[in-house]
């Protein structure tokens, strides 16, 4: 029987080929209310694409053999702008101090002291806590009041905050939050000195600050890009403080952000922020339809918004607060990043005229672009990238975006050169700045680097990408964007440490210097081909544009010297097949595997002919990956094979290990020789270890290594590499690789039976996709799909259904209904449907996958044999066996077309297309199976699909009544797919019925008549009485003389069959001559 690999999709090879083998599920025959598992067949597919490792569930169809039905395991509703806060206060009223009304420009501790008493709360001279005395009242706002005191023991000065709280149970969560606030020992927080409760309320002693806030302090004078800068990097540190202690402050704002000063009044000391998470008090029910206000308060202030549950100052909400949707850390990164914009171009990014107006803008990501300031790019990105509408798409943590932010690429270069030249300046007299002759200039102005990626370049990209109508095309840019500007300044680091070693210090040879400059060309080619291919703009590309930036070769590879050396191709002649080795590889990236794979075999042919062999290696690697892609693993095989020896023959370690990781996924993963892989793992260690463990090759191969172990049932050893990788993965720039790593991490435990490890680390590996892409991604939808996967395995078909739903629902908003990332949750939803009786639903289901895949224009690929083969299993479950073989054969010239005749995915359809005639034309199905299984043996000798095969020969000989050339294979089938697969799968009903068959035939009548009952029952338990078991049946009770028994089973055989199927016709009147009963009536 055929096995089917994903949809949509194939292998590629980048910094993360997992993917394309992660997150399978398993391949099961189904039935109703129950999955028996049997052994998963991997698909390949782009990385960060987790519905492309799928693997296919099997289920009994209406012959009597096991038939494909293959589960497919691929992977939150906008809300409108108009849920938003009712008060109808201007915006430029809603941004004062959180808890105290002063003017923006005083500080809310300081300005305190200058505030009229009050006489609400403890008197002056009360103690608080048995230990703070209390001096006066300094001033009162939406959320308490706020007193000076002093500590008599200490003699410190503290401002306590009294709570105002409407219910016991908020004042247990304000205590305990005041708490975990104290626990935040940091240099940039404000420090709390203690907590407790005073007549109910909870009070808060912090650290006296005389200073000013941080808008005070960058209106006070002229500052320049990088004073703000550094003054927010320290507001940003505390914010990350607390963040580590599970804190959210909700209020983060210029205001809350304290700048210490000396007894001149000059700035001085930490800045502290303060107010982490005192305003938390958003649990309480409020009024839906007005503000808390502050007394005093000027038309300047921001208190904090507390109407319609929301909490905070309206012009730093994020806008998942404005809809009321879950807040955590990435809602104080987006706060951060509005105050950091006011201070450095004096205004906000938001326009609002009123609260209304302010919050739609908010919502919707409509940020007034700046023009004219002195501020440089990179910071202009990470603001940009702070403020997005999806929380998603900003940065992981706040210590990721301190890093983006502190790391100033122009800086960089500079202090580069300057070290270079320092450094010469004190080795020798020579490196006088004045000489005419300095090298170092020219050395890093070639390759010219800066040029790879600027504002020009992005502008038509950013256009591009939002022509494709994608959701997530905005966010996908701002990712792009950023991992394509860190490409960019990772390579004039290279460049500037190669010049200085070679100009300065004098340790790296002259050659080696150029190989680095060839290398690094290079990648500035690959760059570019990429951004050429990714302005073609269309949805797909779009989709795998984040994966293709963070699948881009990195430039550190070039500082391995002795794979730079063996691939130093230069010269007029080399320059167009480099242009094509770097156009495959852009190609393949996004998932032009037809395009890749003509691209680079262009390239081998040239190279061929120039005799470069490690030019050559490298194409023969990006066509062999291409092949593999769309299922021609036999000549993928040998493409990496022959890439090995010439990788070898120029001596490029790295290159070789980088093609035994491939070599790995090919022969050991999708084509199960344990033989070729432990060669391939073997070579290729021996390979990383000689060129020093690179750690992106690294990563790679462990990850491969472990599919292979895995597919050899070595999980021990797989669960130990995928660790490792794991580890790598972590301070790799791409964070799909660790999502791809985790999807391929729940498959193996659920191989062994871990399973709620495997559902857990499912989850995680979804929530991965989602911080990597962002939510409303099609990888991050997809990644649900690797879960109901799972559900559907364990049989938990009403979970799977409506998780299966959630997703296309998502899935159709998104892409929309005809979208082929839908087909694999399309079919996994109908094989639900089939195992809950539901077959006229599931046939529409997949009808609709087949639609999609079959119309004009739609690629012929694995995805487009696969639907169709699963739409002829199930048109065979309702009896419908003229068009099912028709769809079958459709699939073997699919599989043809796509893969060869030498391929596993041909072979596998070929063997179904034997059992769906086997009723037909037995001897077309022996002739048909023994094909697929000689085909098979040659791929995958110990693999599930050739023991299947050969099962399908064994039956076709019994039907032949060929008894004796069948009974062995058949008894070996029986035991081995037996075990493999569950002895009580429905899916080898036909062959226990061969075998009973077979016994009853040699004269073992009760042993024959046992196990065609015993056939009967699994066969009746998912499908229509099996007329072949029945006939057999009958004959069997003829053999030990039971004729009532044997004419009760030619009654329930007539009922089986139509009257007008002619094969069965000259059959039933034979029996009915051996019953002595008269012939069957015609049928009118």
């Amino acid at each position: 029987m055929a096995s089917r690999a994903p949809t949509a999709g194939g292998s590629t090879r980048d910094r993360n080929t997992l993917a394309r083998s992660g997150g399978r599920c398993a391949r099961t025959a189904l039935r109703p209310r129950r999955a028996a598992v049997d052994r998963p067949r991997p698909r390949s597919k782009q990385r960060v694409d987790v519905d492309a490792p799928l693997s296919p569930a099997r289920r009994a169809t209406a012959g009597t053999m096991l038939r494909p039905r293959w589960v497919l395991c691929s992977t939150a509703p906008r809300m409108s702008t108009d849920e938003r806060h009712a008060d109808s206060r201007t915006a430029e009223a809603d941004d004062a101090p959180g808890d105290v009304a002063v003017s923006s420009r005083e500080s809310w501790l300081t300005a305190l002291a200058r505030a009229p008493a009050i006489s609400l709360g403890p008197a002056a001279g009360d103690v608080l806590g048995g230990e703070y005395v209390i001096e006066r009242a300094l001033g009162q706002g939406a959320m308490g009041l706020v007193y000076l005191a002093h500590h008599p023991t200490l003699a410190r000065k503290v401002a306590i905050k009294l709570h105002r709280l409407r219910s016991e149970g908020a004042a247990a969560r304000q205590l305990a939050e005041a708490r975990a606030v104290a626990r935040i020992q940091h240099e940039n927080v404000l420090v709390v000195h203690g907590v407790g409760t005073w007549r109910g309320h909870v009070f808060v002693a912090m650290e006296f600050i005389d200073g000013t806030t941080a808008r005070q302090w960058v209106t006070a004078s002229p500052r320049s890009w990088r004073e703000v800068v550094a003054l927010y990097l320290e507001a940003g540190r505390g914010l990350a403080a607390a963040h580590a202690q599970g804190l959210v402050h909700r209020d983060f704002k210029p205001d809350n952000v304290l700048v210490p000063r000396d007894a001149d009044g000059h700035a001085h000391g930490r800045v502290k922020v303060a107010d982490f998470g005192l305003a938390r008090d958003a649990d309480e029910a409020v009024d839906d339809t007005t503000a808390e206000t502050t007394t005093g308060g000027s038309p300047h202030a921001t208190p904090p918004a507390r109407a319609g549950g929301l909490v905070g100052s309206p012009a730093y909400m994020a806008p998942e607060q404005y809809r009321r949707a879950d807040v955590d850390a990435r809602a104080d990164q987006f706060a951060f990043c509005v105050s950091l914009f006011e201070a450095l171009f004096g205004r906000r990014p938001f326009e609002g005229d009123d609260l209304p107006a302010l919050a739609a803008a908010i919502t919707a990501g409509h940020v007034r672009e700046p023009e004219g300031a002195d501020v440089p790019l990179h910071v202009r990105r990470v603001l940009r990238r702070g403020l997005s509408v999806d929380p998603a798409a900003r940065f992981p943590d706040m210590p990721a975006l301190l890093d983006a932010l502190a790391r100033d690429p122009a800086a960089t270069r500079r202090r580069a050169l300057a070290a270079v030249v320092a450094v010469g300046i004190g080795a020798t007299a020579m490196w006088s700045t004045t000489r005419r002759d300095d090298p170092l200039p020219e050395c890093l102005a070639s390759p010219a680097v800066s040029t790879w990626w600027s504002p020009e370049l992005a502008a038509p990209l950013h256009d591009a990408l939002i022509r494709s109508g994608r959701a997530h095309a905005e966010a996908t840019y701002l990712r792009v964007d950023a991992a394509f500007a860190e490409h960019r300044d990772d390579a004039a680091t290279v460049l500037a440490r190669a010049c200085e070693a070679t100009h300065v210090a004098g340790t790296l040879a002259r050659v080696e210097l150029e190989a680095r400059r060839t290398c690094l060309a290079q990648r500035g080619r690959e760059l570019g081909a990429l951004i050429e291919v990714l302005e073609r703009g269309t949805p797909e590309i779009v989709d795998r544009a984040v994966s293709a930036a963070e699948g881009l070769t990195p430039v550190t590879r070039c500082e391995q010297d002795a794979d730079a050396i063996a691939l130093d191709d230069r010269g007029p002649e080399v320059a167009p097949v480099l242009d094509r080795l770097a156009q495959a590889r852009s190609l393949r990236l996004v998932g032009r595997f037809d395009e890749a794979a003509k691209m680079a075999s262009e390239g081998v042919v040239s190279a061929r002919a120039l005799a470069r062999p490690g030019l050559l290696a490298e194409l023969l690697l990006e066509q062999g990956v291409a092949m593999a892609s769309n299922g021609a693993e036999t000549d993928a095989s040998a493409s990496l094979r022959e890439a090995a020896s010439h990788a070898v023959l120029a001596g490029a370690d790295a290159l070789a290990a980088e093609i035994a990781a491939q070599g790995l996924f090919v022969d050991a993963y999708r084509n199960g020789s344990r033989g070729l892989g432990e060669q391939w793992a073997a070579l290729g260690w021996a390979w990383l270890e000689r060129a020093h463990w690179p750690t992106d090759v690294l990563r790679e191969f462990l990850g491969q290594r472990a599919l292979a172990r895995r597919t050899a049932d070595r999980h021990a050893e797989a669960l130990v590499d995928l660790g490792l990788a794991l580890a790598l993965a972590q301070g790799e720039r791409s964070s799909s690789t660790r999502a791809a790593l985790l999807a391929v991490l729940a498959e193996t435990y659920r191989r062994i039976g871990m399973r709620e490890l495997a559902r857990s680390t499912a989850t995680d590996a979804h929530a991965a996709y989602v911080a990597a892409l962002g939510e409303r991604h099609p990888f991050a939808i997809n990644a649900l799909n690797l879960i109901a996967g799972l559900d559907l395995e364990e049989g938990r078909f009403a979970e799977a259904e409506t998780l299966l739903r959630r997703i296309l629902a998502l899935g159709e908003e998104v892409l929309g209904p005809d979208s082929r990332r839908l087909i694999d949750p399309r079919v996994n939803l109908a094989t639900v449907l089939v195992n809950t009786g539901r077959l006229s639903e599931a046939l529409e289901m997949q009808q609709r996958a087949y639609d999609v895949v079959s119309a004009p224009g739609e690629p012929t690929n694995e995805s487009r044999v696969l639907v169709t083969a699963n739409l002829a299993a199930d048109l065979a479950m309702t009896g419908n066996l003229v068009r099912a073989r028709e769809l079958q054969q459709e699939a073997v010239e699919l599989a043809r077309a796509v893969a060869g005749e030498r391929s596993a995915l041909y072979a596998r359809q070929l063997a179904t297309a034997a059992e769906l005639v086997m009723d037909a034309d037995p001897e077309r199905a022996l002739s048909m199976a023994r094909d697929a299984e000689e085909r098979l043996a040659a791929i995958a000798p110990l693999g599930l699909d050739r023991k299947i095969a050969g099962s399908t020969v064994a039956v076709a000989l019994a039907l032949l009544e060929r008894c004796d050339a069948a009974r062995e294979p058949l008894a070996t089938s029986l035991t081995t797919l037996g075990a493999e697969v569950g002895e009580d799968n429905p899916g080898i009903a036909g062959l226990i019925a061969a075998n009973g068959h077979c016994e009853a035939e040699a004269g073992r009548h009760e042993a024959g008549l046992a196990l065609l009952e015993r056939a009967a029952r699994l066969n009746d338990a998912v499908m229509p009485p099996s007329p072949m078991i029945l006939e057999w049946q009958v004959r069997a009770e003829l053999g030990r003389g039971k004729l009532v028994e044997a004419r009760a089973a030619y009654r329930l055989l007539l009922g089986s069959v139509r009257p007008d199927d002619a094969k069965w016709k000259e059959r039933i009147a034979r029996l009915a001559q051996l019953l002595r009963l008269p012939p069957r009536p015609q049928s009118p």
